[in-house]
């Protein structure tokens, strides 16, 4: 997909996967914008699931995170989830903790001292 869509990328395009964030700064201009990219859609004959759409939102949720022009949030869901999480009991428990908790660390103030204790566990010898 970056290849179809790389002359808009970095201007009012995000391409992840199959997944296409379309932004703007205007509504008038979202408008050309989504025009140019549904424009390269039909040249490419690629073809898009109305019903997995959203246009002229305000905020969105993309990829485990809220959009807005407010500029990106952690999801309240996940905040949920690290909150609602059990204590690990195992090595591959904790590993798949901390997967989950560094994907959102540029959320988290001093994510290095908090996470310490918990990657200490992980060196070689340590028991768990």
């Amino acid at each position: 997909m970056n290849n179809i869509f790389w002359q808009l990328m970095d201007k009012c395009v995000i391409v992840y996967l199959d997944d296409i964030l379309v932004y703007s700064t205007t509504r008038g201009q979202h408008l050309k914008d989504l025009e140019a990219v549904f424009s390269l859609l039909q040249q490419n004959r690629l073809i898009t699931k109305g019903s997995n759409c959203e246009f002229l939102q305000h905020e969105l949720e993309f990829l485990g995170h809220l959009i807005s022009i407010d500029g990106v949030k952690i999801d309240p869901k996940k905040i949920a989830t690290i909150q609602d999480w059990k204590p690990p009991a195992n090595l591959h428990e904790l590993q798949s903790f901390l997967g989950f908790v560094i994907y959102v660390c540029r959320f988290i103030p001093n994510m290095a001292g908090v996470t310490s204790p918990l990657m200490d566990l992980l060196k070689k010898g340590t028991f768990f």
